[in-house]
């Protein structure tokens, strides 16, 4: 599918979806707690339906009706209540998915398979499995070492203590985290190396607490969660998604125009938050009532430096906004993007340069020079963040975008075109 993106001005009120982090959370513990639970709202993205059929495959029973899911969770195999045919899990193109499964996995004992599309297959999950191995867990790749797919065999976990190096993903330690309660004698987590989106778990660290279980932590260097706390069944509230209101900010900052957001916690620790002060600092005006915030953009933005090692999925979006900046902006820390959907960092600067972003990637940083896009047609490169940080560049370009595979926004917020619609967006879907 491709989409045309047609200069226009965006404003209006518009809902942030409900966020895709906490919803993978909140289903995975759902699912591996005794007795139903009621995960609420979820948004029906290609992601989170991965996710369902995961914890489904594990065991659990999942009705989704509306914006609920109902969830008939299972225990653990220390309880024996797990059936014994081996699970075969499709990740697809969901690392979330992948990360959090693989730990949860080891706590059933039978035999899990994980697999996923050809670019999940190139995503780390070494430094994962290691800490998993230490443990006891009976994991072994079934191609090539330190990729999917792998193999999960049943296992008679041991050890209260693991160390896990969380320099190329967050979703390493989150994955430990949930795994905890799961534990009969707790666990100790240490951390080493530079770790990156660190506010990814605490999303974790309040999930678990959301679910009844509590622990100790040292900044981001240990986390120890004690024996006896397993998961409490309740009704688990998902928060509204900052990631996808970056986008509908970044509108308002590009037209100049005055976008409101509501669904969203002022108080959130989601990472991509950061998006609304980086927007202020361009230029714009950002006023809260409430759980909505009012994004103004200014008559002129101005460009920014700034360190995004803990919001690195804002960078296309950020990328998008400094197109249109006084000046030159420079966004660093976020090496790792190499390890998202695309290699993030290279084919931000591939797929902007198509329409005329004079845009620079590093081995670490993009650095994006004020020059309005001129328009033409780009792709995706598959990624979904790409699809609509470029949407959101045609907003004002000079002549339209087209964008080719422009329905992998489907991973993370389906309706996202149609939300852009809703704000007077000239956005035109053409079928291939």
């Amino acid at each position: 599918m491709r989409v045309r993106i047609t200069p226009s001005i965006v404003f209006g009120t518009y809902p942030a979806p409900p966020s895709k982090s906490a919803t993978h959370r909140a289903l995975f513990i759902a699912s591996f707690t005794p007795g139903k639970s009621v995960v609420s709202p979820i948004i029906p993205s290609d992601d989170t339906l991965v996710t369902i059929q995961a914890c489904e495959e594990m065991g659990a029973r999942i009705s989704v009706s509306g914006s609920a899911a109902s969830v008939e969770g299972i225990a653990g195999t220390h309880k024996n209540l797990i059936p014994k045919k081996t699970a075969r899990v499709d990740c697809r193109m969901s690392g979330t998915t992948l990360r959090l499964l693989t730990a949860l996995a080891v706590s059933v004992r039978r035999r899990v398979v994980i697999d996923g599309a050809p670019r999940l297959r190139e995503r780390p999950i070494k430094p994962l499995v290691d800490a998993l191995q230490s443990l006891q867990a009976r994991i072994r790749y079934l191609q090539k070492e330190g990729f999917l797919p792998i193999e999960i065999l049943p296992s008679h976990l041991s050890g209260t203590e693991v160390s896990i190096d969380g320099s190329q993903s967050s979703q390493f330690v989150s994955a430990l985290l949930l795994l905890a309660p799961l534990l009969p004698a707790g666990l100790t987590i240490k951390t080493a190396g530079s770790l990156v989106s660190k506010p990814y778990i605490d999303l974790t660290w309040d999930a678990l607490h959301a679910a009844g279980v509590s622990g100790t932590r040292r900044g981001y260097r240990m986390f120890s969660i004690p024996a006896g706390q397993p998961y409490s069944a309740r009704s688990l509230h998902v928060e509204g998604d900052y990631s996808s209101a970056g986008y509908l900010a970044a509108a308002a900052a590009i037209c100049g125009s005055a976008v409101t957001i509501t669904n969203l916690l002022p108080n959130s620790k989601h990472p991509d938050k950061k998006i609304l002060s980086l927007l202020k600092k361009m230029g714009c005006r950002i006023q809260w009532n409430g759980d909505a915030v009012t994004i103004r953009g200014p008559r002129a933005l101005k460009a920014v430096k700034a360190d995004i090692g803990d919001c690195p999925d804002s960078a296309p979006t950020l990328a998008a906004v400094a197109a249109y900046a006084k000046g030159t902006s420079v966004f660093t820390g976020i090496a790792h993007l190499k390890h998202k959907e695309s290699d993030r960092l290279k084919d931000t600067q591939r797929v902007f340069r198509r329409i005329g972003v004079e845009i620079t990637a590093g081995a670490d940083s993009l650095r994006v020079a004020g020059k309005r896009p001129k328009g033409g047609t780009t792709e995706s490169a598959g990624d979904h963040r790409l699809a609509m940080a470029l949407a959101i560049a045609g907003l004002g370009s000079e002549y339209p975008i087209t964008i080719r595979n422009a329905e992998v926004v489907s991973k993370s917020w389906p309706s996202f075109y149609q939300a852009i619609q809703t704000l007077n967006g000239s956005i035109e879907t053409i079928a291939d």
